[in-house]
């Protein structure tokens, strides 16, 4: 009998090894026609297969209980695990700045040095150089070698985003319109201070009664419950009455997963825009509920019912002969005018303009800087961690955020948007320096050793 691998390392058989292996068994089984021991034959059979008898004992009684061999279970790490999820858009923002701020003090990145830097501070979580690795390739960063230097740049299409809205949000300022800053952010019921002063000395709850003092502060069991807050606000302070704060219904670890595009539609227009001045400005990201396509042109990898449908809508004939690709040829001759947000059609219809910030840059949002403040109050005042009582400190927070807080924040995304305007001509002359290749990130053939973390092998760079 073949061996089933002949590496005892392995840590994962596929379905047909570990059938492959039970059949073995049983074959030995029958063989020996109950003469032996089911502990013999497990080891007969872990030197003929080269598994373990323990794997062994725990294929045959799964198999037992669930009447069929299970197919392995999926892996929780590796590479398909979404490690970016450790941090949120805000942590995003910050490490994209941190790789521009090593430029602007002429000095090449590099991503031990963006680790480091990561490590040395308390507010940021701690990440590996292989994870640091994804979300600089989240962020639209691609890995740029030259002579044997290597650097990670921008992509372009995120440059292109960022000048456009740069321009545009200077043009609008010119022109004096009203500019609202609008965004959503979580809550949780045990959200709290990271650090707080404690007594060293006191080495048992024991020792603090004895001694008249205490074991410090009480730390919340869990993150518990969860509330998603919505606002928006201008140099003017938070618009009044806009504010939304409601129960989050499953625990997911992103936000963004509870708020869906038909309860962000209906705050939109129900709540917000009715209180804003005539011709306002409304900056808010591209999350996925506020980028419903108000007339989604039909993919390749939709519904033939559906491109048929959607062909009948615009007038133009089909017939029931075709195939989805003779199909696809007609929607391609339909001049749709370019696809369009329903959030951005509702506010137009309103006499209001949407203005999208470009991916990955919350820094240019100054409700990012009043979630902060907001979150830092219930935290400083949260002593119960239960949800009924977080969200009237949720309340209370967004009054602490003063008309005099928002212009400063306002103003210090001003500053911002000056650093990005100069700093991208920064970037381009220190990628001219030389001749480059560019390797993309999406390359899973790319070897692992063309990213290492050598700080005289790599620098980091944004184009």
């Amino acid at each position: 009998v073949s061996p089933v691998c002949s590496t005892p390392t392995v840590r994962c058989f596929p379905k047909q090894a570990k059938q492959v292996a039970l059949n073995v068994l049983e074959a030995l089984r029958v063989q020996c026609g109950g003469s032996s021991s089911t502990n013999a034959l497990i080891k007969r059979t872990a030197k003929l297969t080269q598994v373990s008898e323990r794997t062994l004992y725990k294929w045959t009684t799964e198999t037992l209980k669930a009447g069929r061999v299970l197919s392995p279970k999926k892996r929780v790490g590796g590479r398909g695990r979404d490690r970016t999820k450790k941090l949120d858009d805000f942590d995003l923002s910050v490490l994209r700045r941190v790789v521009h701020t090593f430029f602007q003090r002429g000095e090449i990145p590099t991503i031990a040095k963006v680790v480091a830097h990561f490590e040395e501070d308390d507010t940021l979580p701690t990440v590996s150089a292989a994870t640091m690795q994804r979300m600089l390739k989240k962020l639209g960063f691609r890995y740029k070698k030259r002579s044997r230097n290597a650097m990670l740049i921008e992509a372009t299409h995120i440059v292109q985003c960022r000048r456009r809205y740069l321009r545009q949000i200077a043009e609008l300022r010119r022109q004096g319109r009203p500019i609202f800053f609008t965004d959503e952010t979580w809550v949780n019921a045990g959200h709290t201070r990271s650090r707080v002063w404690t007594d060293c000395t006191i080495q048992s709850a024991h020792q603090a009664h004895r001694s008249g003092l205490s074991t410090g502060v009480q730390n919340p069991s869990g993150k518990g419950g969860r509330l998603i807050v919505t606002h928006c606000g201008s140099e003017q302070g938070f618009v009044e009455g806009a504010a939304e704060v409601f129960r989050a219904k499953k625990n997911s670890g992103d936000y963004h997963d509870e708020m869906n595009g038909e309860h962000y539609e209906n705050w939109f227009s129900r709540r917000l825009l009715p209180l804003l001045p005539p011709g306002s400005v409304i900056v808010m990201d591209n999350a996925p509920y506020h980028s419903l396509k108000q007339d989604k042109v039909p993919r390749m990898n939709s519904l033939k019912k559906d491109i048929q449908a959607w062909l009948s809508g615009k007038g133009v004939a089909w017939s029931s002969g075709m195939v989805k690709a003779e199909l696809m040829q007609l929607v391609s001759s339909v001049n749709t005018g370019g696809e369009r947000y329903r959030v951005d059609c509702i506010a137009e219809a309103a006499g209001h303009l949407v203005v999208r910030l470009p991916p990955y840059h919350c820094q240019l949002n100054p409700i990012e800087l009043v979630w902060s403040d907001v979150k830092g109050f219930v935290a400083s005042q949260n002593k119960t961690f239960k949800l009924q009582d977080v969200e009237p400190l949720v309340w209370q927070g967004i009054t602490q955020v003063t008309v005099e807080k928002w212009k400063n924040y306002v103003q210090h995304i001003i500053s911002e948007e000056d650093v990005m305007r100069k700093l991208d001509h920064i970037i381009d002359d220190v990628v001219d320096q030389g001749p480059a290749i560019v390797v993309n990130l999406e390359d899973d053939t790319t070897s692992s050793a063309e990213f290492s973390c050598d700080e005289d092998d790599e620098m980091i760079e944004p184009v």
